[in-house]
């Protein structure tokens, strides 16, 4: 008697860099998904593997490509890393920028452009008939825009890039203002095309998909929400209310993290110390700031070590995160990480969008410089609260933002 062999669902990954290690936000997202959907299909992935990146994570990087491609075919059938970039992330951007005026094109366009890239996507729509193909930023839409394919279509929106440009136009000086709102409106169009032609658009919070479907007029929106890896994110040792430590975490070479490292520094760092001279700082993560290494020069309380490959003890070492964020999309990983770590949190408002934080409970809220320190010297003299904060910040990371219970999500997304 014939019997039919049950196959497994074909996937195709579109990514825009190489998530690994999963370090930063974006990285962290992006591989706990793979794993994640890895479990349930046969999974290909095509990613960008951008020179500087891999050398943040990797001395050398031919090791780095084979580290990576060593741990992607763990949960992974094929995996394709495209070599991508030639300079540094400085000079990256300004090429960039410049040729993306020449080109009249966005920057995210110029910047994923790669003619090898788009020869192995062609490459793996001949030789498998997928079922999904998932489009990790749209700024990858270039490589399959004007194809015909049967293959159901996946957008996921890390941010909504064109709202993130636009706010950040308002806050420009006029010339790189105008620029940015050129850019938002160039990304507009793509994006609109873009959402209506696929069969779903995956955002990180409920306030991106309104944003989504107020901007584009959709509703084929799903909210998959970042996740905390609770078997990694876990602490050693038990909350200490004691201290009088701030911290903040974030790649600088993302222009919210860079611009709220420089407002920590500039402007919240003098007034905590004026009013705590007992008080220290730490702003840790990849990449650097020259009035930040200044800073930690001249300043023996404020350091700026910056990328530290075990986060863990850093977080454990802190007894307040600071995060004054003012732009950005989706749910910051920063902010969920540090929960999980039961570090207490003083924020930005739009650092903890799409988190369903509790003001006085799982977060003291502050906007401005002053706002900061007074959150903080009220917290340092009510060490009670701090415990208190801890604890349910954890609590509800456990709650609501466990990875395993969003892949059984997404694989049903998938199916």
């Amino acid at each position: 008697m014939q019997t039919n062999e049950k196959t497994q669902p074909k996937v195709l990954w579109l990514s825009h860099f190489a998530p690994f290690p999963p370090k930063g936000g974006a990285e962290q997202r992006s591989y706990n998904m793979l794993v994640e959907i890895g479990k349930g299909v046969d999974l290909t992935f095509i990613g960008l593997a951008h020179k500087s990146r891999v050398e943040a994570y990797f001395q050398d990087y031919e090791v780095g490509l084979t580290k990576i491609q060593t741990d992607f075919e763990t949960f992974c059938t094929r995996v394709e890393l495209v070599r991508h970039g030639q300079f540094n992330r400085k000079l990256n951007r300004y090429v960039t920028a410049f040729k993306s005026i020449l080109l009249m094109q966005p920057y995210d366009y110029v910047y994923l452009s790669s003619k090898i890239y788009q020869q192995r996507v062609n490459q793996a729509l001949a030789l498998e008939d997928f079922d999904v193909i998932h489009v990790d930023s749209i700024g990858l839409w270039q490589f399959i825009a004007d194809k015909s394919l049967s293959a159901k279509l996946i957008l996921n929106h890390h941010n909504i890039e064109s709202v993130m440009l636009a706010r950040r136009a308002e806050q420009a000086a006029s010339g790189l203002s105008a620029y940015l709102a050129w850019q938002s409106r160039k990304l507009i169009a793509i994006e609109r095309e873009a959402c209506k032609q696929v069969e779903l658009n995956m955002v990180c919070s409920d306030l991106d998909a309104v944003r989504l479907r107020d901007l584009h007029q959709v509703d084929n929106v799903k909210v998959v929400p970042n996740g905390v890896d609770l078997h990694y994110f876990t602490r050693s040792t038990p909350y200490d209310p004691s201290g009088a430590h701030l911290l903040f975490v974030g790649g600088l070479d993302w222009y919210p993290n860079r611009d709220a490292a420089i407002f920590i520094a500039r402007s919240v760092w003098p007034l905590v110390k004026k009013a705590l001279p007992n008080a220290t700082c730490s702003v840790v993560g990849r990449g650097s700031v020259e009035m930040l290494d200044e800073l930690a020069q001249a300043d023996s309380g404020f350091t700026a070590p910056g990328f530290v490959d075990d986060i863990r003890p850093v977080f454990e070492a802190a007894t307040v995160f600071i995060c004054p964020i003012r732009d950005g999309g989706g749910t910051k990983l920063k902010v969920l990480d540090a929960m999980a770590m039961g570090v207490p949190l003083v924020a930005h408002p739009v650092a903890c969008e799409g988190i369903a934080v509790e003001e006085g409970r799982t977060v003291r809220f502050a906007e401005t410089a002053e706002d900061f320190c007074d959150a903080l010297i009220d917290l340092f003299t009510n060490r009670h609260k701090l415990e208190e904060m801890a604890g349910r910040e954890r609590e509800l990371i456990e709650r609501s933002f466990s990875y395993e219970s969003i892949g059984a999500d997404l694989r049903e997304v998938y199916k």
